[in-house]
Protein backbone atom coordinates (compact mmCIF):
# COMPACT_ATOMS: atom_id res chain seq x y z
CA UNK A 1 0.00 0.00 0.00
CA UNK A 2 1.35 3.43 -0.63
CA UNK A 3 0.18 4.78 2.60
CA UNK A 4 2.86 4.84 5.06
CA UNK A 5 2.02 5.22 8.65
CA UNK A 6 3.79 7.77 11.06
CA UNK A 7 3.39 7.77 14.81
CA UNK A 8 3.10 10.69 16.84
CA UNK A 9 4.08 10.67 20.57
CA UNK A 10 2.20 12.55 23.05
CA UNK A 11 3.49 13.97 25.96
CA UNK A 12 3.09 11.21 28.24
CA UNK A 13 4.33 8.55 25.67
CA UNK A 14 1.12 7.63 24.64
CA UNK A 15 0.03 7.47 20.72
CA UNK A 16 -1.87 10.45 20.40
CA UNK A 17 -2.75 10.32 16.66
CA UNK A 18 -1.41 8.36 13.35
CA UNK A 19 -0.42 10.77 10.16
CA UNK A 20 -0.39 9.62 6.67
CA UNK A 21 2.66 11.15 5.58
CA UNK A 22 2.70 10.04 1.72
CA UNK A 23 -1.05 10.74 1.54
CA UNK A 24 -0.32 13.94 -0.68
CA UNK A 25 2.51 12.87 -2.31
CA UNK A 26 0.51 9.80 -3.82
CA UNK A 27 -2.34 11.31 -4.89
CA UNK A 28 0.07 14.39 -6.55
CA UNK A 29 1.99 11.08 -8.58
CA UNK A 30 -1.87 9.89 -8.87
CA UNK A 31 -2.86 13.41 -10.84
CA UNK A 32 0.13 13.90 -12.75
CA UNK A 33 -0.48 10.34 -14.66
CA UNK A 34 -3.62 11.96 -16.07
CA UNK A 35 -3.49 14.62 -18.63
CA UNK A 36 -5.82 17.96 -17.82
CA UNK A 37 -7.51 18.97 -20.49
CA UNK A 38 -8.96 22.48 -21.23
CA UNK A 39 -12.35 21.88 -19.40
CA UNK A 40 -11.48 22.32 -15.58
CA UNK A 41 -13.89 19.38 -14.71
CA UNK A 42 -12.11 17.22 -17.23
CA UNK A 43 -9.04 15.65 -17.48
CA UNK A 44 -7.46 12.63 -19.82
CA UNK A 45 -7.31 9.26 -17.91
CA UNK A 46 -5.57 5.53 -18.80
CA UNK A 47 -7.55 2.67 -19.17
CA UNK A 48 -7.45 -0.67 -21.09
CA UNK A 49 -9.09 1.02 -23.55
CA UNK A 50 -6.62 3.86 -24.03
CA UNK A 51 -7.14 7.42 -22.58
CA UNK A 52 -10.36 8.62 -22.47
CA UNK A 53 -11.86 11.74 -20.60
CA UNK A 54 -13.06 11.15 -17.07
CA UNK A 55 -14.84 14.10 -14.81
CA UNK A 56 -11.91 15.13 -11.90
CA UNK A 57 -12.30 13.66 -8.77
CA UNK A 58 -14.70 10.87 -9.82
CA UNK A 59 -14.65 7.63 -11.68
CA UNK A 60 -17.05 8.45 -14.00
CA UNK A 61 -16.16 8.61 -17.78
CA UNK A 62 -17.82 12.07 -19.93
CA UNK A 63 -19.38 8.72 -22.11
CA UNK A 64 -21.73 7.73 -19.04
CA UNK A 65 -22.75 11.80 -18.13
CA UNK A 66 -23.45 11.99 -21.96
CA UNK A 67 -25.48 8.62 -22.20
CA UNK A 68 -27.84 10.16 -19.57
CA UNK A 69 -28.38 13.04 -20.58
CA UNK A 70 -29.21 11.26 -23.62
CA UNK A 71 -31.65 8.58 -21.82
CA UNK A 72 -33.48 11.97 -19.29
CA UNK A 73 -33.06 14.66 -21.57
CA UNK A 74 -32.08 17.26 -19.19
CA UNK A 75 -29.15 18.03 -16.22
CA UNK A 76 -31.95 17.31 -13.41
CA UNK A 77 -31.98 13.62 -14.74
CA UNK A 78 -28.10 13.39 -14.77
CA UNK A 79 -28.08 14.74 -11.51
CA UNK A 80 -30.62 12.29 -10.15
CA UNK A 81 -28.12 9.20 -11.87
CA UNK A 82 -25.41 10.70 -10.27
CA UNK A 83 -26.36 12.95 -7.04
CA UNK A 84 -22.32 13.37 -6.15
CA UNK A 85 -21.72 15.37 -8.63
CA UNK A 86 -22.63 18.99 -9.19
CA UNK A 87 -24.13 20.54 -11.85
CA UNK A 88 -20.53 22.69 -12.69
CA UNK A 89 -19.47 19.37 -13.55
CA UNK A 90 -22.09 17.70 -15.79
CA UNK A 91 -22.35 20.86 -17.62
CA UNK A 92 -18.25 20.95 -18.20
CA UNK A 93 -18.90 17.49 -19.57
CA UNK A 94 -21.28 17.69 -21.81
CA UNK A 95 -19.51 21.41 -22.62
CA UNK A 96 -16.74 18.71 -23.50
CA UNK A 97 -19.04 16.53 -25.04
CA UNK A 98 -19.94 19.33 -27.63
CA UNK A 99 -16.64 20.39 -28.61
CA UNK A 100 -15.16 16.62 -28.91
CA UNK A 101 -18.06 15.04 -30.58
CA UNK A 102 -16.86 12.76 -32.87
CA UNK A 103 -14.72 11.32 -30.58
CA UNK A 104 -16.88 10.40 -27.37
CA UNK A 105 -19.34 9.37 -30.06
CA UNK A 106 -16.25 6.32 -31.01
CA UNK A 107 -16.22 5.81 -27.13
CA UNK A 108 -20.02 5.66 -26.92
CA UNK A 109 -19.93 2.87 -29.87
CA UNK A 110 -17.03 0.81 -28.84
CA UNK A 111 -18.68 0.52 -25.36
CA UNK A 112 -22.01 -0.42 -27.16
CA UNK A 113 -19.98 -2.50 -29.22
CA UNK A 114 -18.46 -4.47 -25.99
CA UNK A 115 -22.12 -4.65 -24.40
CA UNK A 116 -22.92 -7.00 -27.20
CA UNK A 117 -20.52 -9.37 -26.96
Amino acid sequence: MWRRRERCWGRWGSLDAVALTDYAEAKEEAVTNDIRTEHPYVFYRKTAAGMEPYIVGTGIAVRHVVAQYRHFGTVEGVLSAYPHLSTAQIHDSLSYFYDHVEEIEGFLERNEERAWQ
